[in-house]
């Protein structure tokens, strides 16, 4: 079996503590992802565990965001194909089509 190489897609913030890893499985027709959070400082860290241990939910989890940009409509476009390549994708961009 060939070992997946994975592509990474940093935000258009162009930091890296805002990324993610993504590998697509031409066997099983996946695409797998890792986004990346930041991670907090000790005493923050602490804090979520206690909440963590009691119960505490926050109705909207802990997000972190990644803010996509033109750089990255090769790689959508190439996730997009790889889990359906009987669908037709069209993108268009600056006047110009993108199939």
């Amino acid at each position: 079996m060939e070992k997946m190489k994975p592509e990474i897609m940093v935000c258009q913030c162009s930091s890296m503590e805002h990324h993610v890893a993504y590998w697509i499985d031409g066997e099983d027709g996946q695409v797998y992802m890792n986004v990346y959070l930041s991670p907090l400082p000790f005493l923050q860290r602490v804090w979520a565990a206690l909440k963590y241990i009691f119960g505490y939910r926050c109705k909207y989890g802990h997000w972190e965001e990644f803010v996509l940009g033109e750089e990255h409509v090769e790689d959508l476009l190439k996730i997009a194909k790889s889990l359906d390549p009987t669908k037709k994708v069209y993108f268009q961009s600056k006047g110009h089509d993108i199939a």
